[in-house]
């Protein structure tokens, strides 16, 4: 196993050398990442809740999208889906996005959800939405937790 400290060492090389290249530092996404197209990217994918949440208590998470393309990114109808198997245990938390959200270029719009188990069973449900990508016109974040562990 190769020390800490060479490694870190290893991977200032690697940043100073290639980050140009790559972009970094200078302002610029890096390279492939951006492309014409209206690029949806949702950032965590899936939202992990933490199994110590007790029945009554509540955790938040926030889901960032980010536009990774040129055009203009709008995604709309962002919702639990319409038979929502947990809905006391899920709610929209600050700004839940109301209508079409339109994003330009690597710009990225914030919204939370809250976790409020009623009782100590896992769940899990996703959170819909469309955009104007053309690979991703329907995506969905996963959010998940476990049973209560005390």
């Amino acid at each position: 196993m190769k020390s800490p400290k060479l490694m870190y060492i290893a991977g200032l090389l690697l940043l100073v050398t290639a980050g140009p290249l790559m972009g970094c530092g200078d302002g610029e996404p890096l390279a492939g990442v951006e492309r014409d197209e209206p690029t949806l990217v949702i950032q965590p994918q899936r939202v992990d809740f933490s199994t110590s949440i007790a029945p009554g208590q509540q955790e938040e998470a926030t889901i960032t999208l980010v536009n990774h393309g040129v055009e203009t990114l709008r995604v709309w109808n962002v919702d639990f889906p319409s038979a929502n198997p947990n809905p006391a245990d899920f709610s929209k938390g600050s700004n839940w996005p109301n209508g079409e959200i339109e994003l330009e270029s690597m710009e990225g719009y914030e919204f939370s959800v809250i976790y409020n188990p009623t009782d100590g069973e896992s769940h899990r449900i996703l959170i819909n939405m469309n955009s104007n990508d053309p690979d991703r016109p329907s995506a969905s974040a996963m959010l998940d937790s476990g049973e209560y562990q005390n």
